[in-house]
């Protein structure tokens, strides 16, 4: 590691995510048909605790805008699992014409 904070948020990511997967796959996991997932973690951070120095402030940063991610992607997620499937096929069908479009049309 280089010491800069991107390097120190993606250990914490690393790191974090091990945790999930040891749990994911622990016998109390499957026996309770559980699992965990690091997006959610990211959600229910309430802050961070550290001395003035400006490595410490961006980390705090850095670490905000996980959680702003995560948040978004939960509601997004809660939002199509919320909403028929006749109110999210049109929006479904136009992201998936333009992903076809971007990639040369349909022939390619």
């Amino acid at each position: 590691m280089d010491g800069s904070s991107e390097e120190a948020v993606k250990e914490w990511d690393y790191q974090l995510q091990n945790f999930f997967n040891v749990f994911n796959e622990s016998p109390l996991s499957k026996k309770r048909n559980m699992w965990a997932r690091l997006v959610e973690l990211y959600v229910k951070f309430a802050g961070m605790h550290a001395d003035h120095c400006a490595k410490e402030k961006k980390n705090f940063v850095l670490m905000e805008e996980k959680k702003i991610a995560a948040t978004e992607q939960i509601l997004g997620e809660k939002r199509i699992m919320d909403n028929p499937v006749d109110q999210l096929m049109p929006h479904f069908l136009t992201a998936n014409q333009a992903m076809i479009e971007k990639l040369g049309g349909q022939d390619a």
